[in-house]
């Protein structure tokens, strides 16, 4: 019986493949976990809370997954103003420093070196006061 090591630690398991060499196990598509702290959070959501109630106001909302509440268009890139612009920016900046291309460095998890991606996006906000949900 052969033993394979795990790729992210250090422990060993058995392995019962007959006239195998041990095999190597390498993690070709990890999952990361990203945490950001945006810079003057607060003043942001301040400002997006504003547009997005404006929004509810002058607007009549739609439903796809929500119980109660509301749940704008999905395109609060174009009518969510600065702010909306700015979380999407910001977004879109995570995403190309986490998307993995030929000039990626791969010892960092970071790309720092390709031009921005053209990234299809749309955005949407959703209200939820008591007793408001979203279905899943």
């Amino acid at each position: 019986m052969t033993q394979v090591k795990a790729a992210r630690r250090r422990e060993s398991y058995p392995c019962a493949i007959m006239g195998a060499i041990d095999p190597k196990v390498t993690s070709l598509f990890p999952t990361p976990v990203v945490a950001l702290e945006i810079e003057n959070a607060a003043s942001l959501s301040a400002d997006l809370r504003a547009v997005i109630e404006e929004r509810e106001r002058t607007h009549p909302g739609t439903v796809h997954s929500n119980m109660g509440g509301y749940q704008s268009s999905w395109d609060m890139e174009q009518w969510g103003g600065a702010p909306a612009q700015r979380l999407l920016g910001i977004a879109k900046g995570l995403a190309d420093r986490m998307t993995t291309t030929a000039d990626t460095d791969v010892t960092r998890g970071l790309n720092r070196n390709s031009a921005p991606q053209p990234w299809i996006c749309n955005m949407w906000a959703n209200i939820n006061r008591s007793g408001d949900a979203n279905d899943f």
